[in-house]
């Protein structure tokens, strides 16, 4: 249990590269689903606007899950049905 405690953010990184999107070949985007954990969406965002600072051509959206439904749930209905979870 300790060891998912302090290694929390590997699991939420490897979602955060796989979950790529691209729009254009130019213009690179990837849409990111974050719990809806205030924390996590603080931390999310930081990196996010870090990345999109250095890296202006390969831009990152975050977008948390909508507050009720599972994220198993919401991932698979967007994944299947090619939406963006707009609430």
């Amino acid at each position: 249990m300790n060891f998912l405690k302090q290694y929390w953010y590997i699991p939420a990184l490897l979602f955060f590269n796989l979950s790529c999107s691209t729009t254009t070949a130019k213009t690179k985007e990837l849409i990111f689903r974050s719990s809806n954990n205030n924390q996590e969406i603080n931390f999310i965002t930081a990196i996010k606007n870090q990345w999109n600072h250095d890296h202006p051509t390969s831009l990152v959206h975050m977008q948390p899950i909508p507050e009720g439904q599972s994220s198993e749930e919401v991932i698979l209905a967007a994944v299947v049905g090619q939406n963006d979870l707009k609430d």
